[in-house]
């Protein structure tokens, strides 16, 4: 798999399509309307998003990434002269293994991002990262999401893809909205 820019609507066709599946049902279950291109009707939604579920192995892959920006914030790789950050996350494996380089050392975290990646080429979902940053506060300032907990967002999918049975529509009556559950 390729490196994903998700946010700038590039990356993985299937990955872009189960995102906005997500936010479609996530929406509907808050009474507000869906992604446009997404199917209006939550049995069809879930449906799809059931499939890509499976092919696409998420539960495992978002726990692996979740798992790796733990690692990275750890005092262990949180220190002052690590400077690029080599992510292998096998999802398969329920794997990540984080190899940190000093700042003199980017010919060689380059090098061996390359040759991580070769050897990820053929595993479904495993993928090489290589993050390049003066502090991990930089980019935790810059993707703040990418260090929340992954379990919430994993068990939300769950629930949603358990039923295919529309949860009940928010009350219009009081100026509180049903909201998903985030932290039960």
């Amino acid at each position: 798999m390729q490196q994903q820019a998700l946010k700038s609507s590039q990356g993985e066709k299937d990955l872009l399509r189960f995102f906005a599946l997500a936010s479609s049902a996530f929406a509907l279950r808050e009474g507000a309307p869906p992604v446009p291109g997404t199917p209006s009707a939550y049995r069809e939604l879930v449906r799809e998003m059931r499939d890509y579920v499976r092919r696409l192995d998420l539960a495992k892959r978002l726990q692996a990434y979740g798992h790796a920006m733990k690692l990275l914030s750890s005092p262990q790789h949180n220190r002052g002269d690590n400077h690029y950050f080599l992510l292998e996350m096998n999802p398969a494996l329920m794997s990540v293994q984080v190899t940190t380089f000093k700042f003199g050392e980017s010919t060689l975290a380059n090098q061996k991002y390359l040759e991580i990646e070769r050897k990820l080429r053929n595993t479904p979902g495993a993928e090489a990262v290589l993050v390049s940053v003066d502090s991990l506060d930089a980019v935790r300032k810059a993707y703040p999401n990418y260090f929340l907990d992954t379990a919430v967002f994993v068990q939300l999918i769950r629930e949603t893809t358990r039923t295919l049975t529309p949860p009940p529509r928010p009350s219009r009556r009081s100026s509180d909205t049903r909201q998903l559950d985030l932290f039960k």
